[in-house]
Parts: C-alpha cells; sequence; structure tokens
C-alpha cells in the first residue's frame, strides 16, 4: 500500500495500518483491510479473480 506521501487527519500522519484479515461466510469470502485508519473496506474475493493466478 502507499500513500504517496500524502498527511490525513489532525496529525498529518502517513503512515498506514496494514492488518488485513480474511472471512468465508455463505459462500462469500471477502478481504478486508484499513483504509488510511479511519474506514474498514471488505472487497470479495471471486473465482474469477483469483482463475489464472500461479502460486510460486
Amino acid at each position: 500500500m502507499d500513500n504517496d506521501g500524502v498527511g490525513i487527519g489532525p496529525l498529518n500522519r502517513v503512515d498506514i495500518g496494514g492488518y488485513t484479515s480474511l472471512t468465508a461466510r455463505r459462500g462469500n469470502v471477502v478481504l478486508w483491510h484499513p483504509e488510511r485508519k479511519f474506514f474498514l473496506l471488505g472487497k470479495r474475493i471471486t473465482p474469477e479473480l483469483l482463475e489464472g493466478l500461479t502460486v510460486p
């Protein structure tokens, strides 16, 4: 993740919290990650998204 050195908040912080988690429920797999420490975003991981990826 990169914030291009752009600060946010009253302290103009540029650090990024990079703690992620993964949940699977009712056939949905979601990757959760913080967005600049103010929002929690969830992105669905679908079979189509993983299609074609190779594991080293």
